[in-house]
């Protein structure tokens, strides 16, 4: 074995239950003609667990720590034992659920299952991750760059982008010799547009990681978007309450949405409170008529 541990086990019965082996001790490979064969892609430790599987027909996985679980699901994988592959990431996943394995275990079964190309159950593991958790983690600045920019890539659409920029800032900071081009792909993860300009203008730049011309252009961008930004119009969509806060004008109760918001208007107040003359009529219509008659110069279309 790779550790320079001998095994000595039967060829016909690893034979009969492993396709890898069949294939090697009664196929063409010249292992076949020899009684002593070498494997250099797995220890003793890991071998005789994966003999007492194939021996037994099961195997006890709760008494093995992360480091050999995943040990045995590279080699379960290199010798094509599919059953045990799917036990070892159902038992994994059953730790992530139970709370049993820490933090820094979830990052290290993500890290390994992107370097080993472990796709499926990379995406599996990835839902267990939680950003602002996984900061607070010693083992975070250990994650590999790539397992980074699929963490970073996976909450652009979930997450503040002021977050995963301190995602980024934290990790860098903890690298000493970092390639420049692995900097610069995990820096492309950020979108400078996206983060509150206020923040652009102190932390971002006195991060140093991105440049003043960089950051200068994103506040461009920030002042062209917001000219740009089509408005609703007051009758097609009017807002009865404060126009950004998702905050009801007349209880104070706040929202996670403006949806939330207008089906408690409705549910609780029946009433429309009009935001120029603090106008109050029951029903939709009156509100939009009122609206229309009072402070509306042209026929609305």
């Amino acid at each position: 074995m790779s550790d320079g541990v001998s095994i000595h086990t039967s060829k016909f019965l690893l034979s009969c239950r492993c396709p890898f082996f069949a294939t090697m001790f009664f196929g063409s490979m010249r292992e076949s003609e020899g009684k002593e064969i070498k494997l250099n892609f797995c220890d003793s430790g890991t071998m005789n667990i994966i003999l007492s599987y194939l021996y037994q027909g099961f195997v006890k996985l709760s008494n093995l720590s992360i480091e050999s679980l995943l040990d045995v699901l590279e080699t379960s994988r290199l010798l094509c034992l599919d059953l045990l592959v799917e036990g070892v990431q159902l038992h994994l996943k059953t730790m992530f659920y139970d709370g049993t394995c820490s933090i820094g275990d979830v990052l290290l079964v993500y890290d390994w299952c992107v370097g080993n190309k472990f796709e499926e159950f990379s995406c599996e593991v990835l839902e267990e991750i939680s950003l602002r958790v996984i900061l607070d983690d010693p083992l975070f600045s250990e994650l590999s760059s790539e397992a980074l920019i699929k963490i970073i890539l996976s909450r652009k659409y979930s997450t503040a982008e002021v977050d995963l920029f301190t995602c980024v800032f934290q990790w860098l900071d903890h690298q000493t010799e970092l390639p420049h081009q692995i900097k610069e792909n995990v820096l492309c993860c950020i979108t400078l547009e996206n983060i509150e300009s206020g923040y652009l203008d102190t932390e971002v730049r006195s991060s140093g990681l991105f440049s003043d011309s960089n950051i200068s252009e994103a506040l461009e961008k920030q002042i062209t978007n917001t000219k740009n930004k089509p408005q609703r119009c007051f009758l097609c969509f009017p807002q009865t309450w404060e126009e950004l806060s998702d905050k009801c004008s007349m209880c104070d109760k706040k929202f996670l949405g403006s949806d939330d918001l207008f089906t408690h208007h409705e549910e609780v107040h029946s009433i429309f409170r009009c935001k120029m003359c603090k106008f109050y009529d029951c029903g939709w219509s009156a509100f939009v008529k009122h609206t229309a008659d009072k402070h509306c110069k042209v026929n609305h279309k």
